[in-house]
């Protein structure tokens, strides 16, 4: 339907195909296509949905009727956010009755990289079947699957996330709050990492909330799996470095929060199989990308080494910082006093991972280096520590920094009790292989009240595989991913896609030689 409630043509696109391949699908039979030898060129089926959703009583507003969308299905009712990469609107989903929010993302095959991840990223979600974890729940099928340029990745849609409840003064969260908070991340943190997969950018925008509570970890843009097919060691290396801390919520967090949208989901399907990336880091340990994770949520081993060489114990340092802004979020007791609810590590430089090193920031402000300010909260790195360093520059590095004392916690968060305090501190242990992993901190006192080892679970289909996308394979992976969310495409869709463009050219042509003639049509 269009602005003004009269139904949009939802065949009529725009497809094209070179002379090369044109000629390849001709024949001298009568110009039908070698693939369909008796003449009869199929068409790709309305999806089977279709007949069962209601007439639609609503109106396309205006400025969504360019969205390539099933709008019988999905009624969009607002935008709500719009960046770089396209724009995020809030829906609702006719076939189920739930909110979801759609994910406009422009020119998809433009650059090879962004293309890549976001392969990797709806490769990954699709794999994923977890409560505390961020579903796909449909893949807009494109209308010329030949030459789309645009996708559209439906969500489900939560209230808030956590980045923004931080900034919500009149918001305060008790013990309780915390601990069942934690306890969500963990247990979609065990179920990541026993898919052989490293998030690599957990923040407090990518946590997101419901009114009741629950909990989703969202943004799989900077997740690697450790099953890809091969692994390019120098990908993504300068176009998915250093976020801008005053811009940390990732722009990925728009796409699927909203203050009004609500949604549950259902459970997962898993086993309590050993498969854990948890249980040690030398069996995990791959060369990848070293520009990894938002800066305040950074691993002390990534700048400090640089080298791409870190294991899932990225993810569990990056938890307890978010862990920590949650107890930030203590209540006093004072309305008129409230802790400061900032990152535990706002840095504003990370040598050798940022061109500069510390210096001033355009408001004047010293720009303190990540490490620096890390050392400033855990002390310097003990004699021991410093021994097991594994390089020299590492240890060059950190002795030419002014030696502190680690600060107390338990005045930093007064109100918050010795076992919260105690997690803390182990998750935010100076080195990864001293850092307690995800099943440790399942078991820590601190969870026992919400604990339960039935909800402890592993992906039962093991590790998720990633096949390597090329610049001359990425489209027809992004497809097999629309596929999976659209059984009514076939498997032979480019066979089907490209003979009726044939056909298409044929009929406006009059059957005329191909050479030289351009081969596209509006139908």
């Amino acid at each position: 339907m269009d602005g003004s409630g009269t139904p949009m043509d939802m065949g009529s696109h725009h497809m094209s195909i070179d002379n090369s391949s044109a000629a390849a699908l001709s024949s001298n039979n009568g110009g039908q296509s070698n693939y369909f030898p008796n003449g009869e060129i199929p068409s790709i089926p309305e999806p089977a949905y279709a007949a069962s959703l209601p007439t639609p009583t609503w109106r396309v507003k205006p400025q969504f009727a360019g969205w390539e969308i099933d709008h019988r299905r999905f009624e969009i009712t607002k935008q709500l956010g719009k960046g770089s990469y396209g724009s995020v609107v809030e829906a609702i989903d006719h076939l189920t009755g739930k909110k979801v929010a759609i994910k406009r993302i422009t020119q998809v095959f433009e650059v090879f990289e962004n293309a890549k991840r976001i392969y990797r990223e709806v490769r990954i979600l699709r794999s994923l079947d977890h409560p505390n974890i961020i579903k796909i729940v449909h893949i807009q099928a494109p209308p010329d699957l030949l030459n789309f340029v645009d996708l559209y990745v439906v969500f489900e849609c939560m209230d808030t996330d956590f980045a923004k409840l931080t900034k919500d003064d009149s918001q305060c969260l008790t013990i309780a709050h915390v601990r069942w908070f934690l306890y969500q991340m963990l247990l979609g943190m065990k179920y990541i990492h026993s898919a052989r997969i490293i998030h690599r950018d957990i923040k407090p925008a990518n946590v997101l909330l419901t009114e009741a509570c629950d909990l989703k970890l969202c943004d799989f843009g900077l997740a690697r799996t450790l099953e890809e097919d091969e692994v390019d060691d120098n990908e993504d290396r300068d176009n998915f470095g250093i976020a801008n801390p005053k811009d940390h919520e990732h722009e990925h967090s728009m796409v699927l929060s909203s203050m009004e949208g609500h949604n549950n989901t259902g459970a997962s399907s898993s086993s309590s199989s050993n498969t854990s990336l948890s249980t040690g880091p030398d069996a995990v340990r791959r060369q990848m990308t070293r520009h990894v994770v938002t800066r305040w949520y950074r691993a002390p081993e990534l700048p400090l080494y640089n080298d791409g060489d870190y294991t899932p114990a990225i993810d569990v340092w990056a938890v307890g910082c978010v862990y920590a802004e949650m107890l930030g979020m203590l209540d006093t007791g004072d309305s008129e006093q409230r802790y400061d609810r900032k990152a535990l590590f706002p840095g504003g430089s990370c040598y050798p991972m940022s061109k500069d090193r510390g210096g001033k920031s355009r408001d004047g402000k010293e720009k303190k280096d990540q490490l620096q300010v890390i050392m400033e909260i855990l002390g310097t790195p003990t004699d021991d520590e410093m021994r097991r360093l594994r390089t020299d520059d590492a240890r060059a590095y950190v002795n030419q920094l002014k030696r502190r004392n680690p600060e107390d916690l338990s005045r930093r968060f007064p109100t918050a009790p010795p076992d919260a305090l105690d997690l803390l501190r182990k998750f935010l242990r100076f080195l990864p292989e001293d850092r307690l992993t995800i099943d440790e901190a399942l078991a820590h006192p601190f969870l026992k009240a919400n604990r339960n080892i039935n909800q402890e679970i592993n992906r039962r289909e093991g590790p998720v595989h990633v096949r390597k996308a090329t610049p001359e394979t990425v489209r027809q992976l992004m497809v097999e991913e629309v596929r999976a969310y659209n059984p009514h495409i076939p498997s032979n869709w480019e066979e089907i896609c490209a003979a009726q463009v044939y056909a298409a050219w044929l009929g406006n042509n009059n059957g005329n030689d191909n050479n030289g003639m351009n081969l596209s049509s509006n139908h």
